[in-house]
């Protein structure tokens, strides 16, 4: 496959010709000769200039691999200059790239019987004719002979508009072959890059004859008219497997057209008895017609629903009484709103008494009491203005679980304002036989701090509670400093198995959870964020975490199961709390984050040489002490596998190339906005590394 240069033939010496002309006549007051002499000239060049510039483009859109647009551009130049061969040159060698001799052939014929013989591209296009009928003689379409199994390998990895094409236009054989896989149009969207009218119209041809494959189906209308012709078919009937629809951008906006509404209503009823899953994302709501009460309605067997609007719940509920009866398919719902109250939400709940899975963000703080009113022994997941993923209800079951029915997993927001704290800790007490993760963001509500609390003098009392099968615990303590001894106390049954997690963020009290970790077996995972104080008490927190990694390292290898270890940003980090982590030789992956983690440079090049023998994966953010010294420890560590780095400034690109040259089971690095490299060091780097990624910060 090959795309031509060629330029058409332009002589300079008829321009200056025709000035000499031009200027005889008019020196001898000639103004009708030098008006139409003029005017000749002009047309001539102009004609010149467009043709220069299509057949460029032209050249390039082949290059691309946009043929349709190469194409247009090679019509439009036979169209401008039917008497030059160049327009025929580049139209048959964009033929002849997409395997289409015959047409290229004809096309040659004709330009032959059109372009004087005395055209310099004359000779050419009996040159090309010649080879595009000898490639036709040995055209073998080995589509057609290859296994259907290694056909379907190779195209599930193209772009829709490139299937179409291959679908329609090729051959009967590709046609017959891809229009039949059920695994090639498992998914369509109508958001293309580099889409031309005439490969939506070949898209649109397609619909009818792979929709019955079809099971997933985003519509943006990035491209309209794909995505009217994807509605009109699903009106239709066709996509007879259809199991999730996604609508983004301007989808939402366009269907709230009362026409377009009616079609997608009917749409939604034509595929109720397959369709399972709505995801709905739109940032201009306010004037939709959509209401999730409509969507309930028509699609009878819907089990996740996913909408992210910019606007309050109560503008698209809808009626929720219409269902007249509980809808008992849905168990999964995402919500993402400016604000979603409990009293909105409660119908919603009602309604939907079987939801497992329930994800809101946007929403007020007594949307705990509602869920604590409401919810049943079916809601296994509660996201209170959760700030990251959520564990999914496909994640949730395949893991053996053998509790009692209840809440399995709690979230509320990463830092910022958590929900209200009484309501928030009457769930967890409620729950306290059946939870397995608790993310617990108790420091204060917005309503909270409006109203000036906490009171100086005010402390409030809470009932205990004991969990039992807890396996991860995060916690941000309240700012009244109760809450915090009560996660510690709940914790007091998991004895049988230890925590996978303990992680607490913004907390002076380390003495006091290093004292509740002793007193249990030893946790998998230990994450401390954000312990700074300036109190005086940073000696009293390092030797309580000395004390503790000494318990650990009391252990037997086979009672141990303690293997990570994150510190980010703590002050009380020392010399002697790295030298007490070195005894622990379970321990696998090390992450440190922020400028106040790290000791001093020689202790962390001393811990760093003592772990070498047993380190998995380390990450490094925002610190300072890692230079090129550290990345020389790094590949020397026999068994190290992952290395993240990010924010890390005093490393240099010699670094980066010595510890992959001289790793030895390193596969993943990754460098997030440390130094910028030079595209041959990536390249470099990615030859000698399995999995890299490099992230430059933004401009």
């Amino acid at each position: 496959m090959y795309m031509t240069t060629t330029q058409p033939q332009f002589d300079p010496m008829l321009v200056r010709t025709s000035y000499d002309s031009i200027i005889v006549a008019y020196a001898n007051h000639n103004y009708k000769q030098t008006i139409d002499l003029s005017t000749k000239s002009i047309a001539s060049i102009q004609q010149y200039q467009l043709v220069s510039f299509l057949n460029i483009r032209a050249c390039a859109y082949g290059i691309k691999g946009y043929f349709n647009k190469a194409i247009q551009d090679a019509k439009e130049i036979i169209k401008y200059a039917p008497e030059w061969g160049i327009g025929y040159l580049r139209l048959g060698n964009l033929l002849h790239m997409q395997g289409k001799q015959s047409a290229a052939i004809i096309l040659y014929e004709e330009a032959l019987t059109k372009i004087s013989k005395q055209d310099p591209d004359y000779k050419q296009l009996v040159q090309e004719k010649k080879k595009a009928e000898e490639k036709n003689e040995k055209h073998v379409d080995i589509i057609t002979m290859l296994p259907v199994e290694l056909v379907y390998d190779i195209f599930q990895y193209l772009p829709e508009t490139t299937k179409a094409v291959a679908c329609i236009d090729v051959s009967k054989g590709w046609r017959k072959k891809i229009s039949q896989s059920q695994v090639l149009w498992k998914t369509l969207s109508d958001n293309f890059d580099e889409c031309d009218n005439e490969s939506v119209v070949l898209i649109s041809r397609l619909v009818p004859h792979i929709a019955h494959h079809v099971k997933n189906v985003t519509i943006s209308m990035e491209n309209k008219k794909v995505g009217d012709t994807y509605l009109e078919y699903m009106e239709k009937g066709h996509f007879e497997k259809i199991k999730n629809l996604t609508l983004t951008g301007e989808a939402v906006e366009c269907i709230s057209y009362m026409n377009t509404l009616k079609s997608f209503t009917n749409a939604l009823w034509q595929m109720r008895n397959t369709l399972t899953k709505l995801d709905i994302t739109s940032t201009d709501y306010k004037d939709s017609k959509i209401r999730i009460s409509d969507l309930l309605f028509y699609c009878k067997n819907l089990q996740t629903l996913v909408m992210n609007i910019d606007c309050p719940l109560d503008a698209f509920i809808g009626e929720m009484e219409n269902l007249a009866g509980p809808y008992n398919t849905l168990i999964d719902v995402e919500l993402t709103t400016s604000c979603t109250t409990g009293q909105v939400l409660k119908p919603l709940l009602q309604y939907c008494p079987k939801i497992r899975r329930l994800c809101l963000k946007g929403c007020t703080p007594d949307v705990v009491d509602i869920v604590d009113e409401l919810y049943n022994d079916n809601l296994e997941i509660f996201a209170y203005n959760p700030s990251f993923e959520v564990t999914s209800l496909e994640e949730k079951d395949d893991e053996f679980y053998d509790g009692p029915p209840g809440l399995r997993e709690i979230y509320t927001s990463n830092g910022g304002y958590g929900p209200q704290t009484d309501s928030f800790l009457r769930l967890l007490r409620k729950n306290q036989k059946s939870l397995q993760t608790v993310y617990a963001n108790t420091h204060m509500t917005e309503e909270q701090e409006d109203r000036g609390e906490p009171y100086p003098n005010f402390i409030p009392v809470y009932e205990e509670w004991y969990f039992e099968r807890l396996q991860h615990l995060t916690y941000w303590p309240d700012v009244y400093n109760v809450t915090e001894s009560m996660f510690l106390q709940s914790i007091k049954l998991c004895t049988s198995t230890s925590l996978l997690l303990f992680s607490a963020v913004c907390t002076p009290n380390i003495p006091m959870i290093a004292d509740r970790l002793m007193k249990l077996p030893p946790v998998e995972n230990i994450e401390l964020t954000l312990i700074k104080y300036d109190d005086g008490n940073e000696y009293l927190r390092s030797s309580a975490m000395i004390q503790l990694f000494n318990y650990y390292a009391a252990f037997s290898p086979l009672d141990q199961t303690f293997s990570k270890i994150w510190f980010e940003y703590c002050d009380f980090i020392t010399d002697d709390v790295l030298d007490s982590l070195t005894h622990i030789k379970t321990i696998k992956r090390v992450y440190f984050s922020g400028t106040c983690t790290v000791p001093s440079h020689k202790h962390f090049l001393a811990f760093l040489r003592k772990m070498s023998h047993q380190l998995t994966e380390v990450m490094f953010v925002d610190i300072d002490h890692i230079g090129d010294d550290v990345l020389n420890l790094l590949c020397k560590m026999e068994h190290l596998e992952t290395i993240t780095l990010e924010l890390i400034t005093e490393i240099t690109e010699e670094g980066i190339k010595h510890l992959a040259d001289n790793t030895r089971r390193l596969c993943s690095l990754k460098i997030d906005n440390c130094i910028e490299l030079s595209y041959d060091t990536v390249s470099y780097i990615n030859k000698k590394i399995k999995s890299v990624v490099y992230i430059t910060e933004e401009p």
